[in-house]
């Protein structure tokens, strides 16, 4: 089996295509770079280098190839945080290459498997957007942490800058230690390295009164544990203040 081991960048995933595409060299397997720690004598591992010219050539012939719908969608898939899903969305594109209806073909695996990844990517966007609270660090900036399954950062982005027009925030994923940061009306997102030193100021008086809004809204009679948790699982609620007990 022939592997193709990449650094896990957007750039990088396309100089696989690339080598398909214009050197018709296919790949069995995709690994990123950070889990290579385990070879098997039965594999041939080809290190991608990341060029951001091939990159571009890769990305405007696929874009001549694939309507631009389908294509925003494949590479949404990239932020997916599912194991071996790089393969799958390498197939499915060389397969929509050779064949531009398969992308609507759902049954076809690697397309079926792709389309559920990303219906979840944006179900955990969807429940995120409600689910985000922020709160005071240093000078009156506001500071969000989320730890979501996948990268939903870019996705949140423009909702939040909407939102909140006025104010200085961060939203920090903290499994990726990745930080989407808004300053006037720009935004960007970066990576941390090591720890992230945290000073939050939060207001206990305010904090304590939404939890006990929350609380007396509830219809006690009504409470119904397992409905709450599919409509807003308990892995969304380890930063939202109506659910803290200690503040």
């Amino acid at each position: 089996m022939k592997i193709a081991v990449y650094d896990g960048s957007f750039e990088g995933f396309l100089c696989i295509v690339n080598f398909s595409i214009f050197e018709n060299l296919y790949f069995d397997g995709i690994i990123k770079s950070n889990s290579f720690n385990v070879l098997s004598i039965f594999n041939t591992y080809v290190e991608i280098e990341t060029s951001h010219s091939k990159a571009q050539e890769t990305f405007s012939y696929l874009r001549s190839q694939i309507p631009e719908e389908h294509l925003s969608k494949l590479m949404l898939a990239l932020l997916c945080d599912e194991m071996n899903l790089e393969i799958t969305l390498y197939r499915v594109i060389i397969k929509i290459l050779k064949e531009k209806s398969l992308i609507e073909n759902i049954l076809d695996d690697d397309v079926l498997r792709l389309n559920k990844a990303l219906k979840n990517l944006f179900n955990e966007r969807h429940k995120y957007l409600g689910s985000v609270r922020f709160q005071k660090v240093e000078k009156d900036h506001l500071l969000a942490i989320i730890e979501p399954r996948n990268n939903i950062l870019p996705l949140i982005a423009k909702h939040f800058v909407k939102r909140f027009p006025n104010e200085y925030w961060c939203i920090y994923d903290k499994k990726r230690r990745l930080i989407l940061s808004k300053n006037d009306r720009n935004w960007e997102i970066f990576k941390v390295e090591g720890e992230l030193n945290l000073n939050l100021k939060t207001d206990r008086e305010i904090s304590n009164l939404w939890r006990q809004f929350f609380k007396n809204i509830a219809i006690k009679n009504r409470i119904n544990p397992k409905a709450q948790k599919n409509r807003l699982p308990l892995r969304f609620r380890t930063y939202m203040t109506e659910f803290l007990e200690n503040l």
